[in-house]
């Protein structure tokens, strides 16, 4: 966390939780905390500084967990924002990180967010202060593990 001032007022960082997923073939190979620090870094790499910046400033708490099966790889995320707006911003971002950075063209309406698949695939939503990210090298897989999701996100 970038903001020193928040452990002086001892704001509380926000618990957030994501059950364990069971994906056939697949093993939990990380699970952790990604961090106001890593979503600077991943944006930076799609997205300009400024937008990297603004996006994750609004870091309130998220959890991960990372799925292997030898060949294809998952990452399923979920975010607390420290409001709402924070939550949306972050999912816009990483919508524009997904299509610039993966190459899976525009996003489409899925439920609650935006869906971009090609070979490979994102899923971004944002519902409040909360937000789930999905990404996988393999888009039937990504999409499948998405919909474990529905119908809340």
């Amino acid at each position: 966390m970038y903001h020193p001032a928040r452990f002086i007022d001892r704001e509380a960082v926000v618990g957030v939780e994501l059950d364990r997923l069971s994906v056939t073939g697949f093993t939990e190979v990380d699970t952790g905390v990604f961090g106001e620090r890593m979503f600077r870094a991943l944006l930076s790499e799609g997205v300009t500084t400024p937008q990297a910046l603004q996006a994750a400033t609004g870091w309130g708490g998220d959890v991960y967990r990372v799925l292997w099966n030898g060949t294809d790889v998952v990452l399923v995320l979920a975010f607390e924002g420290d409001r709402a707006a924070d939550a949306r911003e972050l999912a816009e971002t990483l919508g524009g990180w997904a299509s610039a950075s993966i190459g899976v063209g525009s996003g489409r309406p899925d439920n609650t967010g935006l869906a971009f698949e090609g070979e490979e695939y994102a899923f971004v939503a944002h519902n409040g202060g909360s937000m789930l990210f999905v990404v996988s090298n393999d888009s039937k897989i990504g999409r499948d593990v998405r919909n474990r999701f529905w119908p809340t996100w």
